[in-house]
């Protein structure tokens, strides 16, 4: 616990001059101009003029202009919130670096977002031409043919019929010999029309 703080030649103090019979807990309060904060700054500096009960060096806590300053800020572009803590600007500065590795988190998302987009429409071109390919195609199906299976009038329906046809192909495992042999059945039947 301090016992003295020798003033010395602090301004505004006069040389010999102490404080004396000093508590746990100290409270300093006087006029402005009077001392305060050159007494705090002293305590702070922890030096010679400081007398410790037991020489024995305790933790001073300094409630101070310069405390309030460094403790009582307010974060940028946020008007009436403030942040009261001794570790006030490492909490601040960690703040900020969170904030930098959202941004940098948010522009990731963006772009993986934008890439998703990009193939999304690349899947919808390749669909549509798909589409078109099989609708061009179904003009050179057989008369007879279109007459005998439905989904040739409508573009959208040939498509849904021919992928819904080709996964039943694919599904069945055939061999390339049953495949062509429908094959040639089917212009058998497009040359008796």
């Amino acid at each position: 616990m301090l016992k003295n703080i020798k003033l010395g030649s602090l301004s505004p103090f006069s040389d010999g001059e102490r404080i004396e019979d000093l508590s746990k807990v100290n409270f300093l309060y006087a006029p402005n101009g009077s001392g305060k904060t050159s007494i705090s700054n002293l305590l702070k500096s922890n030096n010679n003029n400081i007398e410790w009960e037991n020489d024995e060096i305790l933790s001073t806590q300094i409630f101070n202009r310069d405390y309030l300053r460094k403790a009582f800020t307010s974060p940028e572009g946020e008007p009436g919130i403030f942040r009261l803590g001794e570790d006030v600007e490492s909490i601040g500065e960690e703040i900020k670096l969170l904030e930098k590795n959202i941004y940098g988190l948010r522009k990731l998302i963006d772009g993986k977002n934008k890439a998703i987009s990009d193939k999304e429409a690349e899947e919808n071109q390749e669909k549509t031409n798909f589409k078109n390919y099989i609708w061009e195609a179904s003009k050179d199906v057989p008369k007879i043919i279109k007459d005998n299976v439905t989904g040739f009038g409508r573009k959208e329906l040939c498509h849904d019929k021919t992928v819904e046809a080709l996964g039943r192909l694919k599904r069945a495992s055939q061999p390339d010999d049953v495949i062509s042999r429908t094959v040639e059945s089917i212009d058998e039947l497009a040359k008796k029309s």
